[in-house]
């Protein structure tokens, strides 16, 4: 494992940002950073960092705000060397259950649908093949319900979309309308009683 001790003193200096980048003077995300400090070429892949944690990294990286991915730079010489270190598969189980027993019920909670949230919060930690199917049909149950909500949500906002694109178009002809009639009363027009 290469850390180039320069670079690493030099990273709380740096901002990590959002997306990859053509190079460091562009700007660096935390994978970036992590390929900078080791010494290898510019890229958000680097080889000395397992690509489970890159991956996860990468993710995690673009999901934060600007202050919260200030963060991660504690990460980076954490993850130098990971390459190859015969932990990816287990790294993977840990990101998988993360993502469904910790982040998948936090965005089905604030979307209202709390019981599957709390069915996946409430699995047994996802190990191997084994234990993600016998969460299967708590997945399911999750994915049908979101599925629900997220068509729900769209039928609204398209409603909202067409009300408020009609009241906008019966506002405009409205205005128009009285432009017209206003400038017919300038021009010396009277209306006519023309029912009887």
């Amino acid at each position: 494992m290469t850390i180039v001790q320069e670079r690493l003193d030099a990273l709380a200096t740096l901002t990590l940002k959002n997306g990859s980048h053509p190079d460091p003077e562009s700007g660096l995300c935390v994978m970036e950073a992590a390929a900078w400090v080791a010494g290898e070429p510019h890229s958000d892949h680097p080889a000395c960092v397992s690509p489970v944690l890159a991956m996860f990294m990468r993710r995690w990286n673009d999901d934060l705000d600007g202050e919260g991915r200030q963060k991660l730079k504690a990460f980076v010489p954490r993850v130098i060397g990971t390459a190859g270190d015969g932990q990816d598969e287990a790294r993977g189980w840990l990101a998988a259950d993360w993502m469904i027993r910790v982040h998948t019920p936090a965005w089905l909670g604030l979307a209202g649908i709390t019981d599957a949230a709390a069915a996946l919060r409430a699995l047994p930690e996802l190990r191997d093949p084994g234990s993600l199917k016998a969460a299967q049909p708590a997945l399911d149950d999750a994915r049908k319900k979101g599925a629900a909500a997220w068509a729900a949500a769209w039928a609204a906002a398209e409603a909202a979309a067409e009300a408020a694109a009609w009241a906008a178009a019966r506002a405009a002809a409205r205005k128009e309308f009285n432009t017209r009639v206003e400038a017919a009363f300038a021009e010396g027009w009277t209306p006519r009683n023309t029912w009887g």
